[in-house]
């Protein structure tokens, strides 16, 4: 009796076990835009990119209030967003401005760089409701490393509403806020090169 109890309960196990969802991976994407500005030639670190520590787990989220957050154990970042929002930016910059001189904040650190600015972004929110809207709050700082100043600064604040309650609209969402942002931050970078030549 008590092996055919432990027979039932193998095989109730292995039954949870094979139904459940598989894991999913996603990733952010860079821009994709067919305007580019080949007048940049600024040498540009891009970097420190900080991101709030409830947005550096890979379970994506799920918001289900104000504050309540729901991070998902089967849809994840194939990296965690610490590390794909760094190359992320500096892949649509060196899109949009081909022949400015971009280099990592991290590869910068350990030795003598030359760059003439310096590109800084904190990540304060980046996460959405399932079937509801995508949020993204970052705010940044272009400094110039020769004057010490800060040339510009601004805060990105923008929610996106999805259109399906799935994550792969979620991820789709994230991915076009990130590209808005961008889009702030080469217009920036734009606007002090022309005005560093003038």
């Amino acid at each position: 009796m008590r092996l055919i109890i432990c027979l039932i309960a193998v095989i109730q196990l292995v039954a949870c076990s094979s139904s459940s969802a598989p894991t999913r991976y996603y990733l952010l994407n860079p821009m994709t835009s067919s305007a580019s500005d080949n007048s940049v030639d600024m040498a540009l670190v891009v970097g420190p990119v900080q991101v709030a520590n409830h947005l550096q787990r890979r379970g994506i989220i799920d918001r289900r209030s104000a504050h309540e957050l729901n991070y998902s154990s089967a849809q994840l970042w194939a990296s965690a967003l610490p590390q794909q929002l760094p190359v992320i930016i500096r892949q649509s910059l060196q899109q949009q401005l081909p022949n400015a001189q971009l280099s990592d904040f991290s590869q910068a650190l350990p030795i003598a760089n030359t760059s003439s600015h310096q590109l800084m972004v904190e990540v304060l929110h980046f996460d959405g409701e399932l079937g509801g809207q995508v949020r993204l709050t970052a705010s940044w700082q272009l400094y110039n490393r020769v004057d010490h100043l800060v040339v510009a600064q601004g805060l990105f604040n923008q929610q996106i509403p999805t259109t399906t309650s799935d994550y792969d609209d979620l991820v789709r969402v994230h991915n076009e806020l990130l590209s808005a942002l961008t889009q702030q931050l080469v217009k920036a970078v734009i606007t002090a090169d022309a005005a560093g030549k003038s």
